[in-house]
């Protein structure tokens, strides 16, 4: 589900989706997205998993088939990619499934098992997709038949895991060696041993708090919100606007200058399927120029270092030095001293994004790293330079660029990561205090920001 929803929202961001496939195989996207709909609410990833005996179109209900959160909104997602009237979505059914997901303490599981028990990874990338989920439903508009989750407990949560990430970054504190998850583990609230900031978590987590009403967007002069305290079993974390910073200055840091000689350092017996799949952690190589101190501190910024913004961070005593030729090509990476990884321009940039504060990015030599080192010559982006294009990194790249504003491609909404005109879609959907589908946006009035582009690849010509 996650490869088709990429693959169609790509097309959307290239304004070619309707130039790219004729209206029969759109029509026939959405029948498999809806044969993947589960009869206990949410979507299968995939339709492998249902079982039929004989000639009967009869599902049998088994362990191994559940409805799971990532499909589920990644379901939803294509649907609205695809202009769906989403009549057809069990809503009430998806809602009390989520509702059934969640745990006291506000996390959420992967799916149910046997016995509607909760299975599958719990922490903040959870969370965050099904808010996304109950956002697109709109479920906190209607209470569903076992009720709406709880915002409050969910709210307490994201906080908590937001905590555990900006934490180290001020209390510098060595994370070597660390998890690249965030919480529920209670042994990891009370001292954050074994949290590592990374950027996928960041952005799961600002992300949640966004959608939960948590966090404000930044005004344009930068000044950070107050978030309040959380308060663990023996600790207590504020979240202030000094700690928030902190965390926008270590996403920034996030930027680094791409090395030739990086690609013949590379580590061979890396697993790279897994972080691909992952935006926790990044398990790209040591051996791009890091911004970060050997503890994993933030270090005052390099006078040297071109900024598009007017954010102030104070000089260093000792910057670090570039040439002009090495500051053309600078990506992102996920964790301090890691090379950039298409990915994480997006995993990184997107928090920004989020934020209101992309401009802290240097996207000039974004772009050029991303469409001159990563972009395939048979098209498409792979995860490092000289890598074979990908799905995953090849819409992130996309998102990436959209997002600090490529001409030829439609604008990015970074919270649900598809265009803005698909967004705006999805927030039009009603329903009525019955669940019946009431109101739904016509699909000529939705605006397309582009309509010439017809070329996958737009870094040629």
């Amino acid at each position: 589900m996650l490869f088709g929803c990429f693959s169609l929202s790509a097309l959307d961001l290239l304004s070619a989706l309707e130039e790219k496939t004729t209206a029969a195989e759109r029509r026939g996207y959405v029948d498999w997205i809806y044969h993947c709909q589960h009869s206990q609410g949410g979507f299968r990833g995939f339709t492998g998993t249902i079982i039929r005996y004989g000639d009967k179109d009869e599902r049998v209900k088994c362990d191994w088939d559940p409805a799971n959160v990532a499909g589920t909104l990644f379901a939803l997602s294509a649907l609205g990619i695809l202009k769906d009237d989403f009549k057809r979505v069990e809503r009430d059914a998806c809602l009390a499934w989520l509702h059934k997901l969640q745990w006291d303490d506000g996390s959420f599981s992967e799916s149910l098992g046997e016995g509607g028990r909760r299975e599958g990874p719990r922490d903040i990338r959870q969370t965050f997709l099904a808010l996304l989920v109950r956002q697109i439903l709109k479920g906190g508009d209607r209470v569903a038949s076992e009720g709406d989750i709880d915002t409050n407990t969910a709210s307490r949560f994201a906080q908590r895991c937001l905590a555990a990430l900006v934490s180290p970054l001020v209390t510098k504190r060595t994370v070597r060696n660390a998890s690249s998850q965030v919480l529920p583990d209670e042994r990891k609230t009370q001292t954050h041993r074994g949290i590592q900031t990374a950027a996928g978590s960041t952005y799961c987590a600002i992300g949640a708090l966004k959608l939960l009403g948590s966090l404000q967007s930044m005004s344009s002069n930068h000044q950070f919100p107050m978030l309040g305290s959380v308060t663990s079993a023996n600790n207590r974390v504020d979240i202030s606007a000094e700690r928030l910073s902190d965390l926008v200055r270590w996403l920034v840091y996030r930027q680094v200058y791409y090395e030739e000689e990086a690609e013949e350092e590379e580590d061979e017996e890396e697993d790279e399927d897994e972080e691909s799949i992952d935006p926790g952690g990044d398990q790209a190589e040591e051996t791009s120029q890091s911004y970060c101190n050997e503890d994993h501190s933030v270090p005052s910024a390099p006078t040297s270092m071109p900024m598009n913004s007017a954010y102030s961070i104070p000089a260093s005593e000792s910057p670090i030095k570039f040439t002009l030729e090495e500051l053309q090509f600078a990506g992102l990476n996920g964790r301090c001293g890691k090379s950039a990884d298409t990915c994480y321009s997006f995993w990184a940039g997107g928090a920004l994004g989020v934020l209101g504060l992309s401009d802290l990015i240097d996207s000039h030599a974004n772009r050029n790293f991303l469409l001159e080192k990563t972009q395939h010559v048979i098209g498409g982006f792979g995860k490092l330079p000289g890598d074979p294009p990908d799905i995953l990194h090849s819409y992130l790249a996309l998102a990436s660029l959209s997002l600090t504003g490529e001409p030829r491609l439609k604008e990015l909404d970074p919270l649900f990561c598809v265009s803005t005109s698909v967004r705006e879609y999805m927030d039009a959907l009603k329903w009525d205090e019955n669940g019946e589908l009431v109101t739904m946006t016509d699909s000529s009035q939705i605006k397309d920001i582009s309509k010439n582009m017809h070329y996958i690849s737009i870094g040629g010509g």
